[in-house]
Formats: C-alpha cells, structure tokens, sequence
C-alpha cells in the first residue's frame, strides 16, 4: 500500500444538513486533520459555504455519468411507481463514484450529521494498513443485494458491520469494484448506479436495498484483506436525543470524555 497518508474528507450534503456541516469544519480539521475537506452537493448550496483552498465544493450532477438526483429519481419512479428513497442511494452513489475523479491514492467519506469529538486516524501506526470501523448491525437485504452485484463471489464477510458514519476508501479499490459491477452483463441497466437499483428486490428498494458501507467492506476483505485492519470507536448515534439540532461547544467537549464521535441524524 501507498505510505502516503495525506487525504481528502469528502461529504455530501444536503441543504438541510448545511448548517451542521459547516459547524463540524472546525471538528473536522482538529480531529482528523485532513489535506482538505469537499464538500458535494447541489449547485445552489455552493454559496452558503466558505470556501477557500482547504475546503471545496463540488457540484453533485457533474461527478459521473449523467448521474443526477433526478437520473436516480428516474429509475426509482420505473421500479416502485414514486420517488422515494431516491436522494438515499443518490448520495451513496456520490461516495462511490468520487473516486472516479479523485486525484489521491485515497479518500475518507464522512457523515455530514456526524461530529468527531477526539482525534481519529484512519491508518494503523504498525502496519499501516487502512483502517476500517466496525459496527453491529445486521441488514439482510444489503447482502441480497451484495450477492446480486457480484453472481455471489462476494458475501458477508463476518458477523460484523462495516456500516460506520465515515470510511477511507482506496480509490483503485473502489474504482476497480464500479468497473466489476459495470461489467456484470447479467445486470439490467449500463452504470453501476442502474445496475445496483435494478438488483435491489422491489419490496426493499423504497426502505433500505443497498450499502455502500457493507460494499466496499465485503468486496475489499474478499479481494484486498491485506490492505485493511479493523477496529471499533465510540460513537453515539442519537446525538439529536441529547443535544438537539444544534449542539454547542461546551456539550461537545462534555461528550468528548464518553465518545470519539456522535451523529446528530434529522430522522
């Protein structure tokens, strides 16, 4: 593996969710001290940002092949007969097809409802391999999907999850998982994006059919173990039941004695 540890964070935002990632900047540059932070997201949230070198903004229509929320939409309308769901796998695919344009040997994807509260590596000091959080969850469906994508080469890997609030990806890895799916010709549609909606089951698309998380963690610990090492955090989920929308600095540092990281979800 590269030893080149320098990386991006990248983040797709919503226009909710602005606010809140613009409050985590701070958090986001002392605890995990990255080269710089992308933002990704509609064209008209660009101007609520303060951009400058270390923080970029890209616009979500222009990362892959005529891939846009309403592409998604699109294909969501011609499977289930609505749209919902739809902006859920978008930003999925967003995190994925990053790579495509990325410049580095890497990339960390990171939640933009989620605050980190201590400092947190992505490398392991002995080996230097990648490092992977792990959670508990158990979604069936992900693995039918999973199973679909690769004609069952890749499956779960353990009893864990590879389903956390970030995750550094290795961009060759995950542009070589893309091409791999792309190629499946037993799949209905010519993008990875097509190809993963029209695998997912009818009746799990409109809840939750696939992960990008558990992806990328099953795909790299059949193809690339030798790259990735794993570990656990403390992290708090329902970060909006304790502080709200809007948690301040002082409840943050509070936290930071329980917990390495919380998410303040809006659901």
């Amino acid at each position: 593996m590269d030893n080149n540890k320098t990386f991006d964070v990248v983040i797709p935002v919503a226009k909710e969710d602005v606010p809140l990632a613009i409050k985590n900047i701070p958090y986001i540059f002392k605890m995990l001290s990255p080269r710089k932070i992308i933002f990704i997201g509609s064209k008209d949230s660009e101007s609520s940002f303060p951009l400058n070198e270390q923080l970029e903004f890209i616009n979500e229509d222009e990362i892959y092949k005529d891939m846009k929320l309403n592409t998604i939409q699109s294909i969501m309308y011609n499977i289930a007969g609505n749209t919902h769901s739809s902006g859920w796998y978008f930003q999925q695919f967003l995190k994925m097809s990053y790579a495509t344009i990325c410049k580095e040997d890497h990339y960390v994807i990171w939640d933009a409802d989620t605050i980190p509260l201590n400092v947190i590596s992505f490398f392991d000091d002995r080996s230097g391999k990648y490092l992977f959080t792990m959670k508990t969850e158990h979604h069936k469906p992900y693995f039918a999907t999973l199973e679909k994508l690769f004609n069952g080469e890749v499956k779960k890997y353990n009893h864990q999850s590879f389903i956390a609030e970030h995750m550094i990806i290795d961009t060759k890895i995950m542009i070589e998982l893309i091409k791999k799916i792309e190629s499946n010709k037993e799949l209905k549609g010519n993008y990875f994006y097509e190809k993963i909606m029209y695998s997912i089951d009818v009746k799990n698309i409109q809840g939750a059919g696939f992960s990008e998380f558990e992806t990328y963690g099953n795909y790299v610990m059949k193809y690339h173990s030798d790259k990735y090492a794993m570990r656990e955090l403390r992290s708090l989920r329902e970060g909006r039941v304790y502080f709200g929308m809007s948690p301040t600095d002082d409840e943050l540092l509070k936290a930071s004695k329980n917990f390495d990281l919380i998410s303040i979800e809006s659901w």
